[in-house]
């Protein structure tokens, strides 16, 4: 009954039309600050407070409206014109805004105050409380997105950017932390009453409020004097460069945009979140201590690290000062984030930047027909989370084609000149593109307001040259797509800029005996293809970035279809046998080849699959040499795990006999290579490693003991996902570990339904619509069936069922372009073997 009347609920909600004003609160009233005192002390379970609102009634009204989701209201009292009244409680509607009808209009200056009890998230949402064996029980904060209504009645709507001042009252001997700096403390007993100094114009969304009792390092040099808070008796791997991390961060992005960091403090809050890598509250930033390397961490693990500080210090400029209107412009906060955390990291560390190549490859995995727009309705905290990481790297991509065409220099005075315009304010898409030139205007939003992405192919016809577009999918749509080619002719290498905003259009002036590389930077967010019969372009001058967009556009079409399959194979394999070992080629190969096994690969046709692979791959390799290569991990996993090699096997089993895990080089690939090949009592000693760990270690376990194949370890891992000792973790996404194996997949829906309460008591209320991307491996009818049944009962989440159709149109057009690939291997295979 409590099914029907959610999902009968659902659909009376979001079939009929919903309006703005159902969903936002009225332009009408202003907020010029807000003031908040909460009584908190991590023991309970519930918490007190009140705030006052300093309104401004700019035209006549006779409501007054806020957010509140969970809250007690006890009091509600508004002052106007020297009058206070106070006002019934009223219940919030479907979207938490409280709307307060009153007895006469007023205008002008008022002042609303209201005395409200809450209850602490058990989930990493609103203020929770945490606690661990390790570290003392601490209060924190988590107010993206939506969230602040959890903790406070508020006008929590990205465009309400107010000052707030916030008072604290905890136990005597806890500390508090905030985004702004200390202006007074008070002990009483055995209260401390700690009074916060007033923020700047901020939105709700990255507000931050930590309470416990704190260590803390101060990092010598940097320029806001940064100081590391984290909870007692947390060990973490603190990392040196942090300092010049900030530092830099904060010169090149001040020095680019010609604005000076926008606050007088930054510190980080380092604890472990749920499923946050960081969030980029003013003033405080947290970091999970997961995303920090330890020492001798990889070139990739490196990069990485520093793209998520310059990310989450980019986010002051963008998100933060600049804030996006509302949320179907959250691209706006991330996407320019994104950006220029490459940039910075392509500036002070170029021969280690290959994180930040190809951004839009994550997106194009992801992005097809079903998939939602970046820029779509939101009226929800869950609408908001639904998009995933397109809000991410498709806008990142569309502002690198658009300074490829415009040129770097040209690009930042047009950057310059948009942040000096919107700073301290609210931006948009339509902001933006006042800013752009006529020509490029309709690049943004041909991108975000649609899904899927555009088929760029190069063809020949007679004596010219011709490029046209089409949906890499099935519907039509049509792009305004900036192309940046990249041109050899006779011994020179030229670039020509064009926009194909028609279905083809004519390469005027360009030799039709021309080679062209269509994705120069590899940053295009599109495919490609090349049919002109031309001379290939020249490997050799091409980039790092752009080597790795074209192998990442081989496997895309080979994937497709679009090219045979096995001729695409007889590619990676002359890469392995022929380029450097570590080389950046080789690491694309290994993942190509990790990918097939995973994807599309038949359970029947892995045996003579693999055998194949073997006959044609190194054999005899020096595993104590392959292994400290900086891809060394890739290919010990690749052959331990999926090519089932006994020396891969027998090497990684003898790292772990030693002892020497806790420190080894590509620790997870090793753990995958021996949880895939362990024995009951083998496997139960894994588990048993985790109580004794790290954070990073037990991080590092959880992202390897799903690689089993066996049911009772299945089940073993998954159980250590439930239990009491994962509470810190994400535990949402490695779901997939066991589901990635097709082997394994009716058991892992078994577990599922017979676990969903436990499952989803366990994953933030907003997130648990992508719980059913665990599947999105599959390639099957017979799992596509298994699939829509396992989450029939989960259709009354909000969001599920269009993640559910992605999953479900994935698999169908896996099904179709299986067959051929599996026909091309099967072909090849038994000639060779």
């Amino acid at each position: 009954m409590k099914y029907f009347f959610a999902l009968h609920l659902l659909i009376a909600l979001f079939s009929s039309p919903i309006k703005a004003n159902d969903y936002r609160l009225p332009k009408n009233i202003i907020l010029n600050s807000q003031a908040v005192s909460l009584d908190l002390d991590p023991s309970k379970a519930s918490f007190s407070g009140e705030t006052t609102f300093d309104l401004s009634a700019h035209i006549p009204t006779d409501v007054i409206s806020y957010h509140s989701k969970h809250l007690v209201i006890e009091s509600v009292e508004l002052t106007h014109n020297a009058h206070s009244v106070s006002l019934p409680i009223e219940k919030p509607n479907t979207f938490d805004i409280v709307h307060h009808k009153l007895d006469e209009m007023i205008s002008g200056q008022a002042k609303l105050h209201i005395k409200f009890k809450g209850e602490f998230s058990n989930q990493a949402r609103g203020v929770f409380v945490q606690k661990s064996d390790t570290e003392a029980p601490y209060i924190f904060s988590q107010f993206q997105p939506m969230q602040a209504r959890r903790v406070f009645p508020s006008f929590n709507e990205p465009d309400k950017k107010t000052v707030f001042q916030f008072t604290l009252t905890i136990p005597s001997d806890l500390n508090a932390l905030h985004n702004s700096k200390i202006l007074s403390t008070k002990v009483e007993s055995d209260k401390k009453v700690i009074r916060f100094e007033k923020t700047t114009k901020i939105p709700t969304d990255v507000l931050a409020i930590a309470v416990g009792v704190f260590d803390k390092k101060r990092l010598a040099g940097t320029r806001y004097n940064t100081t590391l808070f984290s909870p007692k008796g947390l060990i973490y791997a603190y990392h040196e460069e942090i300092p010049t991390l900030i530092n830099n961060t904060i010169t090149y992005l001040s020095d680019y945009l010609a604005q000076p960091f926008p606050y007088d403090k930054l510190d980080f809050f380092i604890a472990p979140f749920e499923s946050s890598a960081a969030m980029e509250n003013v003033g405080l930033i947290a970091l999970s201590p997961k995303e920090i390397p330890e020492l001798g961490a990889s070139d990739d693990d490196m990069c990485n690290f520093r793209k998520l500080i310059a990310h989450e210090i980019a986010h002051m400029w963008f998100g933060n000062d600049i804030t996006m209107q509302w949320y179907d412009d959250y691209w706006m906060n991330e996407s320019f984030s994104e950006f220029f955390a490459a940039h910075i990291i392509q500036h002070y560390y170029p021969t280690q930047a290959q994180c930040t190549y190809t951004p839009q490859s994550v997106s194009l995995e992801d992005d097809n027909d079903k998939q939602r727009a970046v820029r779509h309705q939101v009226r929800s905290a869950t609408e908001q989370d639904g998009t995933g990481q397109l809000v991410y790297s498709k806008g990142f991509s569309v502002l690198a084609m658009i300074e490829q065409s415009m040129g770097e220099d040209t690009f930042k005075n047009l950057i310059r000149k948009y942040v000096d315009n919107t700073k301290g304010s609210v931006t948009s898409l339509a902001t933006f593109e006042h800013f752009l030139p006529k020509t490029l205007k309709n690049i943004p939003a041909s991108f975000l307001n649609h899904s899927s992405y555009p088929l760029v192919t190069m063809y020949r016809e007679g004596d010219q040259l011709y490029v046209k577009q089409k949906n890499y999918f099935e519907k039509d749509k049509l792009w305004s797509i900036p192309l940046t080619l990249k041109l050899y002719d006779t011994g020179k290498l030229t670039y020509k800029n064009v926009l194909l905003n028609t279905e083809s259009m004519s390469l005027d002036g360009v030799s039709p005996t021309t080679q062209v590389f269509i994705d120069t930077q590899g940053v295009g967010y599109f495919r490609y293809m090349d049919k002109t019969n031309n001379a290939k372009f020249p490997l050799n001058l091409l980039s790092d970035s752009e080597k790795l967009s074209y192998m990442e556009n081989n496997e895309a079409l080979a994937s497709s279809a679009y090219i045979d399959y096995i001729s695409y194979v007889d590619t990676l394999i002359l890469t392995l046998n022929n380029l450097p070992t570590d080389s950046i080629e080789s690491s694309k190969a290994l993942n190509s080849f990790i990918n097939s096994f995973i994807e599309f690969i038949p359970t029947h046709l892995k045996p003579s699959y693999t055998r194949y692979l073997l006959s044609q791959l190194p054999a005899d390799i020096d595993w104590k040499t392959v292994f400290n290569k900086r891809n060394g991990g890739d290919w010990l996993e690749f052959y331990g795990v999926y090519l089932k090699s006994e020396t891969a096997i027998k090497f990684a089993k003898n790292i772990l006999k030693e002892g020497n895990i806790m420190d080894s080089l590509h620790r997870v690939s090793i753990l995958r290579v021996v949880a895939a090949h362990s024995s009951d009592i083998e496997y139960r000693k894994l588990v048993k490693m985790f109580s004794k760990g790290g954070i990073k270690f037990k991080e590092d376990l959880l992202d390897s003991l799903g690689t089993t194949e066996k049911a009772s370890q299945i089940t073993a891992f998954y159980e250590l996902l439930l239990s009491d000792l994962a509470t810190e973790f994400t535990i949402d996404y490695r779901f997939q570990f066991p589901a990635l194996n097709a082997k394994n997949r009716a058991f892992v829906a078994h577990y599922i339904t017979e676990n969903k309460a436990r499952i989803l008591s366990r994953i933030p209320k907003e997130g648990s619509q992508w719980f059913v991307y665990n599947f999105m491996t599959a390639c099957s009818s017979a799992e596509s069936k298994l699939i829509e049944s396992t989450f029939e009962s989960w259709k009354n989440i909000d969001g599920l069922p269009q993640k559910l159709n992605v999953v479900l149109s994935g698999i169908n057009e896996c099904i179709v372009n299986s067959k051929v690939k599996v026909s091309s291997i099967v072909n090849r295979v038994n000639t060779k073997i």
